[in-house]
């Protein structure tokens, strides 16, 4: 009951009486603890769906997401570990991208195909990570399972001997782990290694470790073999960017600094290839015989006879992870435009295969409907979010829109660099341009009766809902300044020198005075109020229809808020940004009582959207959205307003039967709870189940009562067994209103025999 305020606690002590309200919470609370798991409960009564939980949230990521490595399976299809949104993707040969994802997928990294056909990757264990250090293994069947690493592993690097060994180097504890086949680990010192980082094993069992400029080979039958690349003839620096063990033995080493490829054959021969197309090569994968590696933002080809052939291409953005199909073709990462690319052997032909959906998305909308928006840099299309479907991107007829906001009826006004004018992209899809004499206009904002307001860089334009614009000569606010259309239409936003400004529908501007300083977020909610955020941390609300803002709370950090929202219960939602350190998503509820929420994800949030429907839409990092249900929306009952505190829990219990209010619709959650009316809600939380051929329990429930059979099945259970009478029959009292610790014993007889 931490909803309670003590002087709501004093009350109910002095009438010894539970209200509905709060038995609704404590069945939502303590029986999902003890429901039972198969018979009464697979049979009981709903008289609606039961909504999910408040704290629910559905994760939409990207399907390439700060793609790490890839492999080509044995069908052609390539196997891509997403860094940033802890997921696998599998991609199809028609550039259609599946996406696997787990609780044990924490930034996995340096995928590995072993000779079963089954995937080997690192999870956890780096400075983003959430998790230990593990090697994951997804079998050819879809199993996942994962082998644990030490506590204090880093793991950097994996690499898998023809014996199913593992080896992984770890460059904060300074040595390499080798995880053999049952999963044991070992720590494996290797004398001049003090950061070990790049790992490969050779045909013959030789295991190659490198740091950042010495290289060493663990040899099968023990003893060592050291390069170092400063000894050798033409290098300077000799930092080691990469290394790559070819089928014959060979160990290539990519020079980054030197600008050279250094290849050790078998027999300890050094060659050193200089040429001019080696820009700092880096990523080095061996393939038919030839070296192919990344060069900057060029793909570079060593052949056999020493010439090199070089590809640069406008697809082409810091490609690495280099891996051959069966076609001859070649598959690779584009680290930096998160793409799938494909070379002919020849680098006659470079092209991308596929791209993600969510990429470096930014401005974060929410409709009607309960879909998000956003757009993708670079793109000319936007991306629309619907609860329970993939991630949709939708063309638009813009080349690079750069602006979005949605109205109440679902209309997009988009802006594109390079194009004049708003467009107004409605839910069916149809088209109209607006103010196309105007190269620099951008939407502000729509309000609730879809007029808009739009600026150029020095004026600001109301459009009417039939589109007649009226100009206004106000100074704008900044492109990056929060902005919110107010219920009366009006226009809020915030200036360079951090202060509130509002403009109203007829173009009267004002400074609105504030209690915060150095405003940074400003939100319109649901009731009409305009909420403020501060550098400092500071919330602030301006009532509908006033101008006077009044602090509502500080968090507690004093964390400056980058972006809020307020839900449809009225609590606020904020993020929060100091250099430094990981941003911070807190609910703030109208009393000023702030909570920080555990996503339980890598990124950093960066944008919030409240929807109608009582859902939170986050954007991490621009590749992941997460809708969180944050409000209790429709609300159960006409007298249960979504920021009742124990809203949720009438809504479970609404939801499973276990109450039906009264007929028109009500519940009245303030009013006393009989011990008749608690025995239904057991009963039916039990499933109703069949009431016992017994003689009358009760002295005071005789048959035709209308709460018999559920009282009849409190005393056959146990559940109660009345108050003996001098003689005859025990007595129910069922009209009698219920204290607090005859619920608690209720519930505990109910989690001891029924549950």
């Amino acid at each position: 009951m931490g909803h309670e305020s003590e002087a709501r606690r004093r009350r109910w002590h002095h009438h010894h009486r539970l209200r509905r309200a709060s038995v609704a919470s404590v069945l939502a609370l303590v029986l999902v603890a003890v429901a039972p798991t198969g018979g009464a409960a697979a049979t009981q009564r709903a008289t609606s769906p039961i909504p999910p939980p408040l704290g629910t949230t559905e994760i939409l990521r990207s399907d390439l997401s700060l793609p790490q490595s890839l492999v080509v399976a044995a069908d052609d299809t390539v196997w891509v570990a997403n860094l940033a949104n802890d997921s696998l993707a599998h991609v199809q040969a028609d550039g259609s991208i599946d996406l696997v994802t787990d609780p044990g997928l924490d930034s996995p990294r340096d995928l590995v195909l072993d000779d079963a056909g089954a995937l080997r990757f690192l999870t956890g264990g780096d400075p983003w990570s959430l998790r230990p250090a593990a090697i994951g293994r997804r079998s050819a069947d879809g199993t996942l399972t994962y082998l644990p690493l030490p506590d204090d592993a880093i793991s950097a690097e994996l690499a898998i001997a023809a014996d199913d060994t593992a080896w992984t180097t770890d460059p904060r504890g300074g040595h390499l782990w080798r995880v053999d086949p049952g999963g044991a680990a070992s720590a494996v010192t290797v004398a001049g290694i003090p950061e070990p980082r790049l790992v490969d094993v050779a045909p013959d069992g030789t295991v190659w470790v490198a740091d950042f400029r010495t290289v060493v080979g663990l040899l099968p039958g023990g003893g060592e073999v050291v390069v170092d690349p400063r000894t050798i003839p033409g290098v300077i620096d000799g930092y080691v960017s990469g290394m790559a063990v070819g089928p014959d033995g060979s160990l290539w080493l990519t020079m980054w600094s030197d600008d050279l490829v250094l290849r050790r054959h078998p027999d300890g021969q050094i060659e050193v290839h200089d040429d001019d197309a080696l820009d700092a090569p880096d990523a080095p994968a061996v393939i038919d015989g030839s070296l192919w590696m990344a060069s900057n933002d060029r793909i570079v080809v060593l052949h056999a006879d020493g010439t090199t052939t070089v590809r640069d291409h406008d697809s082409l953005a810091a490609p690495t992870s280099f891996a051959a199909a069966s076609d001859g073709t070649v598959r690779f990462v584009n680290r930096s435009a998160e793409t799938i690319g494909i070379a002919t052997a020849d680098l006659a032909l470079v092209h991308r295969i596929a791209r993600p959906v969510l990429s470096g998305a930014f401005d974060l909308a929410a409709g009607p409907d309960g879909a998000a928006t956003m757009l993708s840099s670079g793109r000319a299309s936007v991306v629309i979010a619907r609860p329970g479907l993939p991630l949709v991107e939708a063309a638009t007829p813009l080349a690079a829109p750069t602006t979005l906001e949605v109205g109440p009826d679902g209309e997009r006004w988009l802006h594109g660099y390079g194009t004049a004018g708003l467009l107004r992209w409605d839910p069916t899809g149809s088209t109209t341009r607006h103010l196309t004499d105007q190269p620099w206009v951008r939407p502000l904002a729509v309000a609730p009766d879809r007029s808009v307001w739009a600026a150029t860089w020095n004026q600001l334009v109301r459009l009417s809902p039939s589109g007649a614009p009226t100009w206004f000569a106000i100074t704008p606010p900044q492109d990056h300044h929060p902005v919110a259309a107010g219920p009366d239409g009006s226009l809020w936003f915030l200036r360079d020198d951090a202060s509130a400004r509002r403009v109203s529908p007829s173009g009267v501007a004002a400074t609105v005075p504030t209690p915060i300083s150095e405003l940074s977020a400003l939100a319109a909610a649901p009731d009409g109020s305009i909420w403020l955020g501060s550098e400092g941390g500071e919330i602030a609300r301006v009532p509908a229809g006033t101008s006077t803002a009044t602090v509502v709370g500080v968090d507690p950090a004093h964390d400056p808020i980058v972006a809020l929202a307020v839900a449809a219960d009225g609590n606020a939602w904020y993020v929060t940004e100091r250099w430094g350190e990981p941003s911070r998503v807190v609910r703030m509820r109208p009393s000023g009582v702030a909570t920080d929420i555990d996503l339980g994800l890598n990124g950093d949030p960066q944008a919030l959207a409240a929807t109608a429907d009582g859902h939170l839409w986050i954007d991490v990092d621009g590749s992941i959205l997460l809708r969180r249900r944050v409000a209790c929306v429709p609300p159960p009952f006409s007298d249960v307003a979504p920021s009742n505190p124990f809203c949720d829990a009438i809504e479970w219990a609404a939801g499973s039967g276990i109450t039906t209010g009264y007929p028109d619709g009500t519940f009245h959650p303030g009013a006393a709870i009989e011990r008749q009316a608690m025995a239904a809600f057991l009963w039916r939380y039990a499933g109703e189940p069949a009431t016992p051929p017994d003689p009358q329990r009760f002295a005071d429930v005789p048959p035709g009562h209308p709460f018999y059979d559920a009282i009849q099945w409190m005393g056959a259970t146990g559940l109660s067994t009345g108050t003996p009478q001098p003689t005859g029959l025990p007595t129910f009292a069922p009209g009698t209103t219920l204290d607090r610790q005859a619920m608690a014993a209720f519930l505990w007889r109910f989690d001891e025999t029924v549950g």
